[in-house]
């Protein structure tokens, strides 16, 4: 029996979760400012999600400091 299969295919379960959950939310995040008028026009939607991007990881550098 191999019992470390499912435990690797739990562990693509929760990263691409993450990765869908990262894009759904960017995409709102976007669609939010763009309606606002809150970002200059020049900027697209990898602008957004950069920016998101810095949010996660300051966010993720946060919850290790905390521990």
């Amino acid at each position: 029996m191999n019992f470390d299969e499912g435990k690797r295919i739990e562990k693509i379960g929760i990263i691409s979760g993450y990765i869908l959950m990262y894009l759904i939310f960017t995409t709102i995040f976007y669609f939010i400012l763009t309606y606002f008028k809150k970002i200059p026009s020049s900027w697209g939607y990898i602008h957004v999600s950069i920016l998101s991007l810095i949010l996660m990881l300051v966010g993720k550098l946060i919850k290790t400091y905390i521990k």
